[in-house]
C-alpha cells in the first residue's frame, strides 16, 4: 500500500516536472519569434497539464491579437493562468505580454 502511494505520488512529480519543462520551452519558442506576425505558443497550465483551448478559452494567434485583445479575452485567459485580471486593459495585455514571454 505505502509502495504504491509513494509510486502515485512519484509518479504525479515527474508530470509536474514535465509539465513546468513544456511551459519553459514554450516560452522560449515565443521569445525567439522574429516577426510580430509569428504565433504564439500556448503555454500547457502547470497545475492539471491543460491548454486554453482545452477549455474553448480565447487564446491569440500573433503579437497583434494579443495588443488588441479586449477585456473580456484578456481577463479569460488571465483567469485561467491564475494571474491577476485588475487593471486597465494596457496592463492586462503587458501582464499577458510577460507571462507568455511574446515580448518584441
Amino acid at each position: 500500500m505505502i509502495l504504491n502511494q509513494m509510486q502515485q505520488n512519484l509518479q504525479e512529480q515527474m508530470q509536474l516536472i514535465h509539465r513546468k519543462i513544456s511551459v519553459e520551452s514554450e516560452r522560449s519558442m515565443n521569445r525567439s519569434r522574429r516577426r510580430t506576425t509569428d504565433s504564439i505558443k500556448q503555454l500547457v497550465r502547470v497545475d492539471d497539464g491543460l491548454y486554453p483551448r482545452d477549455h474553448n478559452v480565447w487564446f491569440p494567434t500573433d503579437q497583434e491579437a494579443l495588443m488588441t485583445a479586449t477585456h473580456a479575452d484578456a481577463d479569460q485567459l488571465l483567469e485561467f493562468y491564475g494571474l491577476a485580471i485588475g487593471g486597465s486593459l494596457s496592463d492586462k495585455h503587458q501582464r499577458l505580454e510577460h507571462f507568455l514571454q511574446a515580448i518584441m
